[in-house]
C-alpha cells in the first residue's frame, strides 16, 4: 500500500464529512457548559489510533488556531485526547503523537503550557469515585452484565481498567467532558476494529448527549481514517446494532 501523506487539504476534507456541530464554537448538546469545535479532537483521536497521529496533530494544531482557537486551548486538548487515547491504543503511539506536536510547538515558538500538571497530587479516594461515577454515565444499568464478565479471574485487568483508566484518566473532566471524550473514545476504538467495546461506546455517545448523526459522523469518518492508515474496519459496528439491553 502506498505510503498515506496527509495534507491539510485531506484534513478539511475529513473535517468537512464530519457533522456541522463539531466545528462550531459552542456545543449542540442542551444544558452544556463547555465543549465545542470537537472536529480535531475526533480526526486526532482516529489518527493517534491508526498509528499516524506524529503526521496528523501537528497539522491539526495549525488549523484549529488559524480558525481563530486560542493555541495553549488547542494543544491542551490534542495532548489529553491522546492521554485518553493511550487507554485505548497503548502509550506508545500516545507518546509518539505528544512529541511530535510538542516539537511543532517550540519549532514555531508558539505559546505553550510548560508545567502544567492536570494530574498532580488527586486525591486516590476522589479519583476512585470519579471514576466509578463514570462508569455509571457510560454503562448505566448495562454495567453490571459487563462486570460479570471480569469475574475473578482478571483482578489485575480489573484494577487496570476501573480506577486507573477510568478513574485517574478518563473521567478527568478538566478539558475534556463526558461528551468530548466519549467522542474521543469512540474514534479510537473505530481504528482497533473492536466490535463489543465500540458498540458500548456508540451507546455511550448517546448517553452523554450526543445526535444520532453526529454519532453516525464521527464513527463514518474513523473508518475512513482507519481504510486510509491500512487498518481493517470489518468488525465495527454500526449505530443500528446498539442495543440498549445486550453487551456483547
Amino acid at each position: 500500500m502506498a505510503q498515506m501523506t496527509l495534507t491539510n487539504q485531506l484534513l478539511t476534507n475529513l473535517r468537512n464529512q464530519l457533522h456541522p456541530s463539531l466545528s462550531k464554537a459552542g456545543s449542540s448538546i442542551a444544558g452544556r457548559a463547555g465543549g465545542g469545535d470537537e472536529w480535531y479532537l475526533v480526526l486526532g483521536s482516529a489518527f493517534a489510533s491508526a498509528h499516524k497521529g506524529a503526521e496528523a496533530l501537528p497539522l491539526l494544531y495549525d488549523m484549529a488556531v488559524q480558525g481563530g482557537e486560542d493555541g495553549v486551548r488547542v494543544q491542551r486538548r490534542l495532548k489529553e485526547t491522546v492521554l485518553k487515547g493511550s487507554v485505548l491504543y497503548g502509550i506508545p503511539s500516545t507518546l509518539e503523537s505528544s512529541f511530535a506536536l510538542v516539537a511543532h510547538l517550540r519549532k514555531i515558538g508558539a505559546s505553550t503550557d510548560g508545567g502544567f500538571f492536570l494530574r498532580r497530587d488527586q486525591d486516590i479516594a476522589n479519583v476512585e469515585e470519579r471514576g466509578n461515577k463514570r462508569l455509571a454515565d457510560v454503562y448505566q444499568h448495562n454495567f453490571p452484565d459487563i462486570q460479570a464478565k471480569f469475574g475473578n479471574d482478571m483482578e489485575d485487568i480489573k484494577m487496570i481498567t476501573m480506577p486507573v483508566n477510568y478513574g485517574l484518566i478518563l473521567s478527568e473532566d478538566t478539558i475534556l467532558d463526558f461528551p468530548s471524550t466519549e467522542l474521543v473514545i469512540l474514534s479510537a476504538l473505530v481504528p482497533q476494529n473492536l466490535r463489543a467495546e465500540t458498540l458500548w461506546h456508540l451507546r455511550g455517545c448517546r448517553r452523554a448527549g450526543w445526535s444520532d448523526e453526529v454519532i453516525s459522523s464521527v464513527r463514518d469518518v474513523s473508518i475512513r481514517v482507519a481504510e486510509m492508515a491500512g487498518r481493517p474496519t470489518n468488525k465495527v459496528p454500526t449505530l443500528d446494532e446498539v442495543s440498549e439491553t445486550k453487551n456483547e
